[in-house]
């Protein structure tokens, strides 16, 4: 009775990679239509790379609640790597 958790963070991983990957598809679209094809070729392949931290996050045999802190920081990292390189 302890263990209860009231929702379910397997759910919520879940979640947060589909939404992970969504917002690095629309962006990847909008690069495809506004960039050339070098630029844009290069915004998807790091695009995949942001979808491989995830997907590597979600099968660490880690505890839940460092899984949701890594998923929480994947998108803060990116949007500084952002601001540095851009």
């Amino acid at each position: 009775m302890l263990n209860h958790d009231a929702y379910n963070r397997d759910r919520v991983h879940k979640v947060n990679i589909l939404v992970t990957i969504a917002i690095v598809a629309l962006f990847s679209a909008q690069s495809v239509f506004t960039k050339d094809s070098d630029r844009a070729l290069v915004n998807i392949f790091e695009g995949l790379g942001i979808v491989l931290l995830a997907v590597i996050n979600y099968f660490l045999p880690i505890s839940r609640y460092i899984k949701g802190l890594f998923f929480s920081l994947i998108p803060g990292i990116v949007i500084i790597a952002l601001f540095i390189l851009v």
